[in-house]
C-alpha cells in the first residue's frame, strides 16, 4: 500500500509503508514524542532518542510497546488524527487519562462565528454540525455557546487548506483532519478544519464527519489536551462516526475540573431532531490579530542603542545593522562608525518611497544582494540595482512563498549546514542550494527553533559561525546542536554586543570596539581620516 500526502502548494508525496521509517521521523517531532526538529538535525540525534520516542507513541496510542516500528505502530501512525501535539510523559510516568491545557476562560458563556463553509455540505447542515458540537459540552457544564454574524468572537470557526497563517499549515487530504487553539487571547479559542478532506455528516461512508470532528476540536478550544484512552473524544485520532454519541466519561470528568459540573444535572444533547443555533447578529467589525509590523523610526541621527534593528546580514564582509532609513557597518576589527549611512545614499535604485528594509542577505552563489521589503524583494550587484530588475520589486512569489505572506522578518544562512533560511512571523522556509526558490516540504512552525522568540526583528550568521536572533533590546545567540537558545540567552543587545556605555551618536571621530557578541566591547578612537580611508574602500569593495 502506497500513501500519498501534500505538505505544501505545490509537492505531493508518496511513499509506501515499508519507508515509513524515513517519514515517522518528522511525524513523531510534529506530534510531540521527540524534542527538536529533526526535520532539521535529524543526523544529530541521539541514537536512543528514537526508540524512546516509539515507545511513548505506543504507550499513549494504548498499543504494544516494542520500541520498534512494528506493524501495529505504522498503521496507527498513518491513520487520520487531529493537528494539535499529544501531551506525552516518560514510559517511566505514570499518564493521567484526561489532560489539562495551561489555560481556561474565564467565562461561562462564549461566542463563536463562522467565517467560512466547505463546499461539501449546505451551509445549513455545517451549522448544524458545529451547534450540535458545542451541546456536547453544554451538556455536562453551564457554559453556553452563542453565535454570532460578524465582529469579534472568543472561537473563530474556520475551513482552510495548506498554509493558512496560523503557523501549522495542513498536509493535503488525509492525516490532520484539523486544529485548535487552547484559550486565551488573539488566536485563542479558534478552531481550523482541512477543506482538503471531504466532510460528511451523520456519516463517513464518504468522507469524515464533521460533528464528532468538531466535537473533538472545541475540547481543545476550552482547554482539554489528549486523552491517551482509545475510548475518550478527546483522544487524538479520528474515530469515526458515532450514532447516538455520548461524552465519555474520560471527557467529561476533564471538563467538569476546568469549569465544574451542570448545574441540575446531567442534559445529554438530542441529536435525532433539528437544533436551532443561538445567533446574534453582530456588526462586521474585523477581529484584531497580532501583527508582524514593527514601528518605524525616521532621521539620520538615531541611537542605535534606543531602538530595534531592523535587519542585519554579513555583506562583504561587513556587519551591517539597518534602522529606519539608514544604517551602521562593523568592519573585519569591529567598529562602528558614530553617524550612520542613508540607505537611499549608498544602494542606487533602492525605491524612493521607501523608508525602511524588512531583511537582507548576500547570495553566495553569485555574490548579489537582495533587500526585502513588504511583499517584494530587490536583487543588486554591489551597490547598484541589476541591470532589467523592476524598480518597484519582484512579488515573494516568484521564490516560492505564499501569496499571503506580505512580510519578511528575517533571512539568514544558518550555520549547521549554510543554508538560507526566510521567517515570516511564526513560519519559515527554506531556500534551494541557489537560493532562488523555496525548498519542498515548507513551510514549517518556528517553534523547531526552541526558545526564540516569534516575530523576529532579525537574525544573521555572524563571522564566529554562530546564528544570533535579535527581537527588541535582546538577541539570542542559537545552539545548532541542541537546536535551541543557548543556556544564558537572551542578553541586552546594547550591553553585551554595541558596548553602548562609551557610544558617541553626535561624533564621527568616537568610534566603539566591537567584539564577538557575547563579549564585552572596548572604547576606542581612531582618527576621522582613517575612518573616511575605511569608507573608500568599504564602498569600492561593493563593485566587485
Amino acid at each position: 500500500m502506497s500513501i500519498e500526502y501534500q505538505r505544501d502548494n505545490s509537492v505531493k508525496c508518496r511513499f509506501h509503508v515499508n519507508d515509513i521509517t524515513y517519514w515517522s521521523q518528522d511525524y513523531f517531532s510534529r506530534f510531540g514524542y521527540l524534542e527538536g526538529p529533526s526535520s532539521e538535525t535529524g543526523n544529530l540525534m541521539d541514537p536512543a532518542e528514537f526508540p524512546k520516542a516509539i515507545r511513548n507513541f505506543q504507550k499513549f496510542a494504548n498499543i504494544p510497546e516494542t520500541g520498534v516500528l512494528d506493524q501495529r505502530t505504522k498503521e496507527q501512525i498513518l491513520k487520520p488524527r487531529c493537528g494539535n501535539k499529544d501531551t506525552v510523559g516518560d514510559t517511566e510516568e505514570r499518564m493521567r487519562r484526561y489532560v489539562l491545557a495551561p489555560s481556561k476562560w474565564d467565562k461561562k458563556d462564549l461566542t463563536y462565528r463562522i467565517t467560512n463553509y466547505t463546499p461539501d455540505l449546505p451551509q445549513s447542515t455545517v451549522r448544524r454540525a458545529i451547534t450540535e458540537a458545542f451541546k456536547v459540552w453544554e451538556g455536562v457544564t453551564d457554559l453556553r455557546f452563542t453565535e454570532v454574524g460578524g465582529g469579534d468572537a472568543d472561537i473563530i470557526i474556520q475551513f482552510a487548506r495548506l498554509y493558512h497563517q496560523d503557523g501549522y499549515p495542513f498536509d493535503g487530504k488525509g492525516l490532520v483532519l484539523a486544529h485548535a487553539f487552547f484559550p486565551g487571547t488573539d488566536k485563542g479559542g479558534d478552531t481550523h478544519f482541512d477543506d482538503d478532506e471531504t466532510w460528511t455528516f451523520n456519516s463517513d461512508s464518504d468522507g469524515v464527519d464533521l460533528f464528532m470532528v468538531a466535537a473533538h476540536e472545541f475540547g481543545h478550544a476550552l482547554g482539554l489536551s489528549h486523552s491517551n484512552q482509545p475510548g475518550a473524544l478527546m483522544y487524538p485520532w479520528y474515530q469515526g462516526y458515532i450514532p447516538n454519541f455520548r461524552l465519555p466519561h474520560d471527557d467529561i470528568q476533564g471538563i467538569q475540573t476546568l469549569y465544574g459540573g451542570k448545574s441540575g444535572g446531567y442534559r445529554p444533547p438530542i441529536k435525532d431532531r433539528p437544533v436551532t443555533p443561538r445567533y446574534q447578529p453582530q456588526p462586521s467589525t474585523p477581529r484584531p490579530r497580532q501583527t508582524t509590523r514593527r514601528p518605524r523610526v525616521d532621521g539620520t541621527t538615531i541611537n542605535p542603542c534606543e531602538h530595534a534593528f531592523e535587519a542585519i546580514a554579513v555583506l562583504r564582509q561587513e556587519v551591517f545593522l539597518f534602522m529606519g532609513q539608514t544604517f551602521w557597518r562593523l568592519d573585519s576589527r569591529g567598529i562602528i562608525q558614530g553617524k550612520p549611512t542613508e540607505i537611499h545614499s549608498f544602494w542606487y535604485g533602492f525605491p524612493d518611497t521607501a523608508d525602511h528594509v524588512d531583511a537582507v542577505f548576500e547570495r553566495k552563489s553569485d555574490g548579489r544582494i537582495l533587500f526585502f521589503l513588504g511583499d517584494k524583494f530587490w536583487t543588486f550587484n554591489g551597490n547598484s540595482l541589476i541591470p532589467g530588475h523592476p524598480k518597484t520589486g519582484i512579488p515573494l512569489t516568484e521564490l516560492g512563498l505564499p501569496a499571503d505572506v506580505k512580510k519578511i522578518d528575517a533571512v539568514f544562512v544558518w550555520g549547521f549546514n549554510n543554508r538560507t533560511y526566510i521567517i515570516s512571523g511564526d513560519m519559515y522556509w527554506k531556500l534551494n542550494e541557489k537560493n532562488d526558490f523555496i525548498e519542498p516540504d515548507y513551510p514549517r512552525d518556528m517553534s523547531i527553533w526552541r526558545k526564540v522568540p516569534v516575530p523576529l526583528d532579525s537574525a544573521f550568521k555572524y563571522w564566529d559561525g554562530k546564528t544570533y536572533f535579535f527581537k527588541g533590546q535582546f538577541y539570542y545567540q542559537f545552539n545548532d546542536k541542541k537546536m535551541r537558545v543557548q543556556k544564558g540567552y537572551p542578553k541586552l543587545i546594547k550591553k553585551h554586543w554595541l558596548g553602548c556605555d562609551t557610544y558617541d551618536k553626535n561624533s564621527y571621530k568616537s568610534v566603539e570596539s566591537i567584539k564577538s557578541p557575547g563579549e564585552s566591547g572596548s572604547a576606542s578612537v581612531f582618527p576621522s581620516l582613517t575612518i573616511i580611508l575605511t569608507l573608500i574602500l568599504s564602498v569600492s569593495s561593493f563593485y566587485h
